[in-house]
């Protein structure tokens, strides 16, 4: 996977990467991560964004507005999160 970029820049502030990329052939158009925080507040925020019940949820948090797609599957008759991304 080949990742496009014009500089690097360093920084202590919190942020979202967004990317597209294709991988074996396959295209995928948004995808993206945060960057900065800590994995257990990811943790807490994407089950935060799952029990919120909706496809995409707006959030606004470390001066970003960030919305949030989620998407669930159905597993052993249960839903579960098949992916969750947050897109500015």
């Amino acid at each position: 996977m080949k990742i496009p970029y014009e500089e690097d820049k360093e920084t202590d502030e919190p942020g979202i990467l967004a990317i597209s990329f294709s991988m074996d052939g396959v295209f995928k158009p948004l995808g993206g991560f945060l960057i900065g925080f800590s994995p257990e507040f990811e943790i807490a925020l994407y089950t935060i964004v799952f029990l919120c019940g909706e496809k995409k949820t707006r959030l606004n948090f470390a001066n970003l507005d960030v919305i949030f797609e989620c998407y669930k599957m159905e597993r052993n008759d249960k839903e579960v999160l098949a992916t969750i991304y947050p897109t500015v």
